[in-house]
């Protein structure tokens, strides 16, 4: 058994020439190397171990190079190449076959990996980005999440599945990680618009789940009794999975390029930042409490909701902003200086016309569900040092939040962007002539570049405090981030 014996499942485009199908795989193949715990037996391959690894690579690097590849376009065969690709990065020995690949082999993976989320299939390859990142993040380091630990009962009917998010052994790579931030870093053409995919995809999984759970927590409330169907279960179990998913890839580029975030000297860095705050506030307005649908709908301890709980997802937020604000603790705040994570960029001032800010909390929480779920875990998943970072945190919002203070008696509110009441409306739009401030026309035109009140078609956008054209249609300034359309 080697490479060149697998082969006839994975089709390609009829008009690609004989010579570009070289290397073809069939199903039962592909099947047998998705499932991590199925490794060539050396003793009936007649491998040796080195040989066995090199078969290990050698399978890996094609699913690498193939799984995002144009010429194949029968669904099932794409579905194959990445579920195997996701198979390869669950366990030790295969991760460490894929990190034997050439260089360039690895950087392409990891760059078809941050293409963006829309208009293609991306759960599975934010799962593989998940599990290189698993074993490094807060309050991650656990195979069963730590709240389902001393639980007997029924398994979740997809625990079995080796994909699996939240059953699944860490297994950190360092190597990809590295990778990660070579590709991001390396062009803001790539690292803008995966980066605002990602948030997209957040908004939307994280609102989807909580619009189900409010549909269950009503059900909940009537008085005769009502029954929930399983189907509804499942789906509003998977969008928990994929917001808890999308909040670990986020902490994994937050803490391994935060410059993406907090350096404002890059294109888009204060709008991502600034975007990424309104979603962490927008969790941790609907998950710190027991009085919303989150905290009530965990309460009913319901089978099929088992994964639902305030742990995991609260240790991904903390983990984003303790690396957002723990490098602003070692220069604490003087004056009115704010430090750029905790200051105007990061306080979620733009919104687009799709999603309104949310406000902030001043602080979050020292008790409630939200300390019991993270402080009374076992000090295995998070330890008296990381606790220690969270209190340090808390205290400098708290003064972050003190320094800001009142708003002053010069300011007019009719000055005020329409859009989030957050900034001056300095910025106007050609040829209507409507105003908002810069970070939310910033942000509506990542997705769009219609008006957002008259729907007219922006063909620039002028800030009245400079007069230097920050936006014009197809043409964009070095200071203005790449529009999406």
């Amino acid at each position: 058994m080697d490479a060149c014996r697998l082969h006839s499942s994975v089709q390609y485009h009829p008009l690609d020439p004989p010579a570009n199908r070289n290397h073809e795989w069939d199903g039962a193949s592909l099947d047998v190397f998705s499932r991590p715990s199925v490794h060539p037996d050396p003793v009936r391959t007649g491998l040796n171990q080195g040989g066995t690894q090199s078969l290990l690579t050698d399978v890996g690097e094609f699913l690498a190079l193939h799984f995002c590849d144009a010429r194949i376009v029968y669904a099932d065969s794409k579905d194959s190449l990445i579920q195997a690709l996701a198979g390869f990065v669950c366990h030790q020995p295969t991760l460490a076959a894929l990190e034997a690949m050439p260089q360039h082999s690895r950087r392409q993976m990891v760059r078809n990996l941050l293409q963006p989320y829309e208009n293609r299939a991306w759960a599975q390859n934010n799962w593989i980005l998940v599990r290189f990142w698993k074993g490094c993040g807060f309050g991650f380091r656990y195979t069963k999440s730590p709240h389902l630990t001393n639980k007997f009962g029924p398994k979740p009917p997809n625990s079995d599945n080796s994909n699996f998010t939240q059953a699944t052994a860490p297994c950190p790579s360092p190597t990809f990680q590295r990778h990660v931030v070579e590709v991001l870093e390396g062009s803001a053409e790539v690292s803008t618009p995966f980066l605002n995919s990602l948030l997209n995809q957040l908004n939307w999984a994280f609102s989807e789940f909580i619009g189900m759970l409010q549909e269950i927590q009503n059900a909940s409330n009537r008085p005769e009794r009502v029954f929930i169907d399983s189907r509804q279960l499942r789906i509003c179990a998977t969008c928990f999975d994929l917001a808890l998913a999308l909040l670990r890839v986020l902490e994994m580029v937050v803490t391994v390029a935060p410059q993406l975030f907090t350096d404002f000297a890059r294109p888009n860095a204060e709008f991502l930042l600034s975007r990424l705050c309104q979603l962490l506030c927008q969790v941790l307005n609907r998950v710190s409490g027991w009085s919303g649908c989150f905290g009530h709908v965990v309460s009913l301890e319901i089978p099929g909701l088992e994964t639902i709980h305030h742990y995991p997802i609260l240790t991904a937020v903390t983990g984003i902003l303790l690396t957002l604000i723990t490098h602003d603790l070692v220069t604490p705040p003087v004056g009115d200086q704010e430090p750029a994570a905790t200051g105007e960029g990061g306080t979620g001032g733009g919104a687009s016309s799709e999603q309104a800010p949310p406000n902030p909390p001043a602080s979050p929480p020292r008790s409630g569900p939200a300390a019991t779920a993270v402080g009374g875990a076992d000090p295995e998943h998070i330890n008296a040092c990381e606790l220690g970072q969270v209190v340090s945190v808390i205290d400098h919002l708290e003064a972050c939040v003190r320094l800001r203070g009142e708003k002053s008696p010069g300011e007019d509110d009719d000055s005020l962007c329409t859009i989030c009441y957050a900034y001056p409306a300095t910025a106007v739009f050609r040829p209507c002539a409507h105003t908002s401030c810069r970070a939310c026309v910033t942000q509506h035109l990542m997705n769009r570049s219609d008006c957002f009140f008259c729907k007219a078609t922006i063909q620039e956008v002028v800030d009245q405090t400079s007069g230097t054209t920050v936006y014009q249609a197809q043409t964009l300034n070095s200071d203005t981030p790449t529009t999406t359309t």
